[in-house]
C-alpha cells in the first residue's frame, strides 16, 4: 500500500457523528443533516461501532434518531440484543472485581487499577463501556500474596504473558497482573517512560466506585499512561475508536484535576508530544474535548487526519482479510521500543524482521538470548512457528504481506510522529 490510505467513507463520518452526539448527550433530530442526502449502510456502522465496542454507548442514542434516519427494525432487535448481553457480562465482570478488591483491602494488598472501571464511570452508562479484561498493578514483592489470593477467589491461573500474569473467574471475568506499566517491553523508549515514575506512591489517588474504593494512577500519571498504551496498540497492532473516546472523556471529566504543565513535560521527554497533538487536536475536532488541554497545537492536514481516523476506525487492519495475525511475529516491537530503527533501510528492516537481534526474540527464545550462537535456531524456529499458525488458522497470506503490512504500520508510525 506504501503511503496510501483509504479515504473515510460517509459511513466512517456517520459513525463519528453518532459517537459524538452519544458523549455529549446532543439532540438527536438533526445528526444527520449535514451528510447531505444519498444512501448509506445502517449495517456498516453498526458493524464499526461493534468493531470499536460503541456499541452499547452509541445504542440509547441511535434508538431516539427520527424514523427517516433510524436503522432498520430488524438491526435495532439485533443491536438491543447484542448490548444487553454485553451489558449483563459487563455487570458481572464488575460484581466478580468488587469482590478482588475489597478482599484485597482486607489482607492490606495494594493492587492499581488502570483504565477500566477507573472510566467506565466517565460514560454516560458505565455498563455500557464493554471490557474484556482487567489490568491490575501490584508490586514485584506482592505480585505472590496477589496470585494466592485470586486461586482463593476461584480464578484459574491461565498463563505468563510479557511479564504479565492472567487468570480467568470462568467466563466472567479475566485479570492481567502486572508489576510494571510496560510490561515485558525493554528498549531506548522503555527506560524513557520508568524515569517518570508514574506510580510513585504520593501521587496515587483513591476512587469510589460503587459502594468501595479502588486505587489507580494520579490525574495526570493516568493520562500519561493512557496516551502510552494508544501508542502502543497503534504501533503494534492498531487501535480502536473507543481509546479517543476514553481520553476525550477523561480530560473533560478531570480537567482541572489534571496538571498539563507537567504532562506536556513528560509527552516532550519520551518524544511523544507531536502524536499526542494530532491525538487531541482529533478528540477536539470530532468529540468536543476541552481545546484548552492542547495549547501547543500542531500543524495536521486534512489527509493525515483522515488517515488516522480511518485506521483507528478499522482498528488497523489493512482489508476485510486482516485478522491481526499479521502482528504474530512481532516484527513491529523493536520500533515502538526504539523508534531510531526506524530510520533503517527498508532491506535492513525486512532483514531484522525475519532474522531479529536477540533483544528483540520474545521469552519462548530465551535460550537463544542466553547464548547468542543458538540464534539461526531460534530464527528457524520462528519462522516455523509462523508457518504452522498459518496452515492451521489457513490465513490468506504469508511472510511478504506480513512484511508489507509491517512497512505499511511504520509508515503511519513516521507519518504520526512517533518516529522522526
Amino acid at each position: 500500500m506504501g503511503d496510501s490510505f483509504k479515504v473515510m467513507q460517509k459511513e466512517h463520518r456517520i459513525v463519528l457523528r453518532i459517537i459524538q452526539s452519544a458523549i455529549t448527550k446532543e439532540e438527536t433530530e438533526q445528526l444527520l443533516e449535514n451528510e447531505g442526502d444519498g444512501e448509506f449502510s445502517w449495517d456498516l456502522v453498526y458493524k464499526l461501532l461493534c468493531k470499536n465496542s460503541l456499541d452499547g454507548v452509541t445504542y440509547p442514542y441511535v434508538s431516539k434518531l427520527a424514523k427517516e434516519f433510524g436503522p432498520p427494525e430488524k438491526l435495532m432487535d439485533l443491536w438491543k440484543q447484542g448490548v444487553l448481553l454485553k451489558a449483563i457480562r459487563q455487570l458481572r465482570l464488575e460484581k466478580a472485581l468488587a469482590t478482588v478488591c475489597k478482599s484485597a483491602k482486607e489482607e492490606n494488598l495494594e493492587l492499581i487499577i488502570m483504565k477500566g472501571i477507573t472510566l467506565g464511570h466517565l460514560y454516560p452508562q458505565s455498563e455500557y463501556r464493554f471490557s474484556s479484561d482487567t489490568d491490575l498493578l501490584v508490586s514485584k514483592e506482592s505480585r505472590e500474596e496477589a496470585k494466592e489470593l485470586f486461586m482463593l477467589l476461584g480464578y484459574q491461573y491461565k498463563r505468563q504473558k510479557d511479564n504479565v500474569d492472567e487468570f480467568a473467574l470462568g467466563d466472567c471475568h479475566m485479570i492481567e497482573l502486572h508489576t510494571s506499566l510496560w510490561e515485558g517491553f525493554t528498549g531506548v523508549k522503555i527506560e524513557q517512560l520508568e524515569r517518570l515514575n508514574l506510580t510513585r506512591e504520593d501521587r496515587l489517588i483513591k476512587l469510589q466506585v460503587d459502594d468501595y474504593q479502588v486505587t489507580t494512577l494520579g490525574y495526570t500519571e493516568h493520562l500519561v499512561y493512557q496516551i502510552y498504551h494508544i501508542i502502543k496498540h497503534f504501533c503494534l497492532e492498531g487501535i480502536g475508536i473507543r481509546y479517543l473516546v476514553d481520553i476525550t472523556l477523561y480530560v473533560n471529566y478531570y480537567f482541572f484535576h489534571i496538571d498539563f504543565k507537567q504532562f506536556w513535560n513528560q509527552m516532550k521527554e519520551v518524544d511523544y508530544d507531536r502524536f499526542c497533538m494530532k491525538i487531541f487536536s482529533i478528540c477536539i475536532s470530532k468529540f468536543n474535548m476541552n481545546p484548552g488541554c492542547n495549547p501547543n497545537k500542531v500543524s495536521m492536514s486534512s489527509e493525515e487526519e483522515e488517515m488516522l481516523v480511518t485506521d483507528f476506525l478499522s482498528l488497523g487492519s489493512m482489508d476485510e482479510m486482516d485478522n491481526k495475525d499479521w502482528e504474530a511475529l512481532n516484527i513491529i516491537a523493536p520500533y515502538f521500543c526504539n523508534p531510531m530503527e526506524g530510520r533503517n533501510g527498508k532491506l535492513l528492516r525486512i532483514v531484522k524482521m525475519i532474522c531479529p537481534p536477540k533483544a528483540y526474540l520474545s521469552e519462548e527464545f530465551d535460550y537463544a538470548k542466553k547464548n547468542p550462537i543458538l540464534l539461526p535456531i531460534a530464527w528457524v524456529a520462528r519462522g516455523c512457528n509462523f508457518h504452522q499458525k498459518k496452515k492451521r488458522n489457513k490465513l490468506k497470506y504469508g511472510l511478504i504481506k506480513k512484511i508489507s503490512k509491517a512497512e505499511y504500520r511504520i509508515s503511519l508510525m513516521k507519518k504520526a510522529g512517533i518516529i522522526s
